[in-house]
C-alpha cells in the first residue's frame, strides 16, 4: 500500500533529526576543540606566572591575565555556534520546504521565509538564554572555579605541579576532574541544544508561513534510555501551528499542554516536531506551479465521479486529498520505527558491529546504561 503524504513526511522528518544528531557531534567536538586549545593556555600561563613563586602580585596578574583569555575563547566559541546556528537555520527551512513539496500529492508553491528572519534565530533565546549570555555565564563560573582552586592550592603551599595538576585533573581519572572538565560538559551542552533549538526555530517559521496546509504539528520523542520523563509524557501529542489555532477533533491524537511547547524541552533534548499537512488545505486555494492542465484533468475526473455519484465535488475532492495526505501517522516507538527502515540506514546509524549485534536480536535500548550513557563495543562485548 502507497504510504501517505503525513507518512513519509514523518519518516523524512525522523531520518533528518539522525542527521541533525551527527551534526551536533560535530559541533561538540568543535566546541571541544577550542577548549581544549583554552585549557593549554591557561596551564602555559599557570606555569610561567607562577614558575618562581606564587607572590600575591604574581598570583593577581595570573587571574586577570586567566580571565581575559577565559573571556576570549568562549566568545570566539559563542561566535563561532552563532553562525553554524544561522546557517543552519537556512538550511533547515529549505529541507522543510522541500519536503513538503516532495511527499504532496500535488505540486504546491510553498511561501518562503526570509533570510534575513532565518538568521536572526541565532540571536534567539535558548531555555531562556542566548547564546552569548550561556557562554557569559560559563565564562564567569569557570573563573571563579579556577581561582578558588589556584588559591586553595598556594595556601595549602602545594608546588606548580600540583597547581597545574589541580586545573588539568588527574592521569588516573584521565583527566576527567580536571576543573575545564564542567565547563567542557556544558558547552556541550549548550551547542548541541542551540543546533536543536535553530532547526526548530527554522521550520516554525515555514509553518507559519504555510499555515493554510499544515493543519497541526506533532511532537516526536527518540524513545531509548536516554529520553527525559518530559519528552516521554509528550511524544505523540499535537499541537497547533499558530496561537489559538483549531485543531478538528477528527485528529485522533492528545493534545499537547502548554499548547504551543516546542523542543528543546530541556538541555540536550532530542525531540522534534513533525508537521502534519491537512488534506482539505493543500486541495484549496492554494496556487499550483504544475501545468494547468493537470489540475483541469484531474477537476474534470472529480466533476464525472460526483455526477456518478450524485455527491458535491467538494466532498471528492476531499475523500481524494484525504486518501494521499492522511492523517497523524499512529503512535510509534523510535524502536518501531527503526525496524521499518532499510539496512543501509540502520547500519550507518549504529555502525557495523552494533548493526550486527541489533540484527541478531539485541534491542536498541540495550545500547546504553541506566544513565543513557552509550557503552562502548567492549561493554557490550562483554555482556553476551
Amino acid at each position: 500500500m502507497a504510504r501517505t503524504a503525513n507518512e513519509q513526511l514523518f519518516d523524512a522528518a525522523v531520518r533528518r533529526k539522525i542527521t541533525l544528531l551527527r551534526l551536533e557531534r560535530g559541533e561538540v567536538e568543535r566546541v571541544e576543540a577550542l577548549l581544549r586549545a583554552l585549557e593549554q593556555d591557561l596551564l602555559e600561563q599557570i606555569g610561567a606566572k607562577l614558575a618562581t613563586g606564587a607572590t600575591p602580585a604574581r598570583l593577581e596578574a595570573l587571574l586577570k591575565s586567566v580571565k581575559e583569555l577565559l573571556a576570549a575563547k568562549l566568545s570566539e566559541t559563542a561566535n563561532q555556534l552563532e553562525a553554524t546556528m544561522a546557517e543552519l537555520a537556512i538550511q533547515e527551512a529549505a529541507w522543510e520546504t522541500t519536503t513538503i513539496e516532495q511527499v504532496s500529492p500535488v505540486r504546491l508553491s510553498l511561501a518562503s521565509v526570509s533570510l534575513d528572519a532565518l538568521r536572526a534565530l541565532a540571536s534567539d533565546t535558548v531555555q531562556g538564554l542566548s547564546i552569548r549570555s550561556w557562554f557569559e555565564g560559563l565564562n564567569e563560573a569557570t573563573a571563579l572555579r579556577i581561582e578558588r582552586a589556584l588559591r586553595l592550592g598556594i595556601a595549602e603551599g602545594q608546588t606548580l605541579d600540583q597547581l597545574i595538576q589541580r586545573i588539568r585533573g588527574t592521569r588516573a581519572r584521565a583527566y576527567a576532574d580536571g576543573i575545564l572538565e564542567a565547563t567542557k560538559r556544558d558547552a556541550s551542552a549548550i551547542a548541541r541544544t542551540g543546533i536543536s533549538q535553530a532547526s526548530t526555530a527554522a521550520r516554525q517559521l515555514v509553518w507559519e508561513a504555510n499555515a493554510d496546509i499544515v493543519l497541526c504539528l506533532r511532537w516526536t520523542s527518540v524513545l531509548d534510555g536516554r529520553t527525559s520523563a518530559i519528552c516521554q509524557s509528550r511524544d505523540g501529542h499535537v499541537r497547533p501551528v499558530l496561537p489559538g489555532g483549531v485543531i478538528p477533533a477528527e485528529v485522533h491524537a492528545p493534545r499537547l499542554e502548554p499548547e504551543l511547547a516546542s523542543p528543546p524541552a530541556h538541555i540536550n533534548c532530542r525531540s522534534i516536531l513533525v508537521s502534519v499537512l491537512s488534506a482539505e488545505g493543500i486541495v484549496g486555494n492554494r496556487p499550483y506551479v504544475a501545468d494547468d492542465r493537470v489540475r483541469e484533468k484531474r477537476e474534470a475526473q472529480f466533476r464525472k465521479e460526483a455526477k456518478q455519484r450524485g455527491v458535491p465535488i467538494q466532498q471528492i475532492r476531499r475523500e481524494w486529498a484525504q486518501a494521499r495526505v492522511g492523517q497523524v501517522p499512529a503512535k510509534t516507538t523510535y524502536e518501531e520505527w527503526f525496524k521499518e527502515q532499510s539496512a543501509t540506514f540502520q547500519r550507518a546509524v549504529l555502525g557495523t558491529t552494533r548493526y550486527n549485534m541489533y540484527k541478531q536480536g539485541r534491542p536498541l535500548s540495550a545500547f546504553v546504561d541506566n544513565s543513557g550513557r552509550r557503552l562502548t563495543i567492549e561493554e557490550l562485548r562483554d555482556m553476551n
